[in-house]
């Protein structure tokens, strides 16, 4: 494009030529005609000077665009190798990272689905049952709870409850319930016979309760990491769930803290 910009102009300027010397070379003609003659070769000269700088910003245009375009097509090979990656990773993804992805999203799954449970469960919260009341009130008594059949644990969906043991799932109900012993060995302790550091504990139990826990036995989640040991991890969380579902326990959330009422304790 550039070529042909460049001989367009050569034209141009080789006819200018011509034109001035076959006006010099013209006799028939007087100085008045010549000079006018002169005069508009130079008005010439001049608009196919202007003419000249706009072809030569074309060219510049084109010579930026043409750049622009080579930029284009590689990024564009940029993009299709990234692509080719992309389609290697997704079509060779480890088996493994996909379980721990479908594990993952489980969860957030069974979560959604506690929390809706949750606000419906503490709508639909009742008074406390007689018998624990009466549990609470006695000195020495040790909560129990029957443990999780394996009909029950066949009921649960697949994707709450996982690859987790009818063995793991009773072992967190225990942790419950001896969190629980512990916890209610000091709440029907003599307060005459506390030391300080069971009196705090004592108060600290007191603070956790509200309207909805009134006559029942329950423990939080802060009662469980510190004398249960209990890690809130994947497994324990499905557990929960588990636990849940079976009415062996009900779950509160208040003031971010969560409270685990025992349902089935005697």
């Amino acid at each position: 494009m550039t070529s042909l910009i460049s001989q367009l102009s050569s034209c141009y300027q080789n006819k200018i030529d011509h034109v001035r010397v076959l006006a010099y070379l013209s006799h028939c003609q007087d100085d008045t005609s010549k000079a006018k003659t002169l005069q508009d070769l130079k008005v010439l000269d001049q608009e196919l000077d202007s003419i000249d700088q706009l072809l030569q910003q074309f060219a510049e245009c084109i010579q930026s665009e043409q750049a622009a375009v080579v930029e284009a097509k590689n990024l564009e090979k940029d993009l299709t190798a990234q692509l080719e990656r992309l389609n290697h990773l997704n079509a060779n993804v480890p088996a493994e990272l996909l379980e721990r992805l479908s594990s993952v999203s489980s969860s957030c799954n069974v979560e959604k689905e506690n929390e809706k449970e949750a606000v419906k469960e503490m709508k639909d919260v009742k008074p406390a049952k007689p018998s624990n009341a009466e549990v609470i009130a006695q000195p020495g008594t040790l909560l129990a709870s029957d443990p999780v059949t394996v009909e029950e644990l066949d009921s649960i969906p697949h994707y709450i409850r996982g690859r987790l043991s009818l063995k793991f799932v009773n072992s967190i109900l225990e942790n419950f319930l001896k969190v629980a012993r512990i916890k209610y060995k000091i709440l029907n302790k003599p307060k005459s016979a506390m030391n300080q550091q069971t009196l705090a504990k004592f108060r600290k139990f007191k603070d956790a309760e509200c309207d909805e826990t009134a006559g029942f036995i329950f423990v939080t989640d802060e009662d469980l990491r510190e004398y249960g040991k209990l890690k809130m991890d994947l497994s324990t969380k499905n557990a929960i769930t588990i636990l849940r579902h079976t009415d062996r326990i009900n779950v509160l959330k208040r003031n971010r803290t969560t409270r685990y009422l025992l349902q089935s304790c005697y």
